[in-house]
């Protein structure tokens, strides 16, 4: 009977240490896995501020180019207007041209009839 309250202490103590590595295992065990979601966590944050960053820059570079856009259409309309300012301009030429031509031609023929004498 001795030898048996003798044991228990050994076997208690044997049994708290076994406790004990159980409960560090544990421990350690949650650190780590709190470790990795600390991890995913900063890995997420990282990814959504990359994403609006992209997104970001996609809505500037998209507005940009919008403006672009407007600008170059106003610029090209602008442009054929002016075109066609020049083509009504150039007819109005080309037509005063082709009355002072024949103007010229009616005062030469009247100048060469009245010289040799048809009048």
């Amino acid at each position: 009977m001795t030898s048996e309250i003798n044991d228990q202490p050994k076997n208690l103590n044997i049994i708290i240490n076994d406790l004990q590595k159980l409960i560090q295992q544990k421990e350690k065990s949650y650190d780590e896995e709190k470790q990795k979601r600390i991890k995913s966590e900063e890995k997420c944050s990282s990814l959504a501020q990359e994403i609006k960053k992209l997104k970001e820059d996609h809505e500037r570079l998209y507005e940009e180019e919008k403006t672009q856009s407007k600008w170059s259409e106003e610029k090209c309309s602008y442009l054929e207007q002016e075109l066609q300012k020049l083509k009504e301009d150039q007819n109005v030429l080309n037509e005063q041209e082709k009355e002072k031509s024949e103007t010229l031609e009616k005062n030469m023929f009247a100048s060469q009839t009245k010289i040799i004498g048809f009048d």
